[in-house]
């Protein structure tokens, strides 16, 4: 299982890691938190980023992590006018 973060742009910050099985659905997920606009994500999208931070062996519980792997940012997801 893969984890991933938000990294706020303003705050200079990365939300808490959550898991998702891959890139895509962990950008769908992202996608769909852009496009909704009762969340701060889809208010200020250009200030939020996808990241990928790692792997958590489900097994063992151990995290390998990578360096911080941007994937998407939330203008990414912003439908066209």
């Amino acid at each position: 299982m893969n984890l991933y973060s938000v990294y706020d742009e303003v705050a200079q910050t990365f939300n808490a890691p959550f898991p998702e099985a891959n890139h895509n659905s962990a950008m769908r997920s992202f996608g769909l938190a852009c496009s909704d606009p009762q969340t701060i994500l889809a208010k200020h999208p250009g200030d939020y980023y996808l990241y990928f931070l790692g792997e958590l062996d489900v097994h063992t519980g151990e995290i390998s992590t990578v360096l911080p792997e941007r994937l998407a940012r939330g203008t990414d997801f912003k439908e066209v006018e």
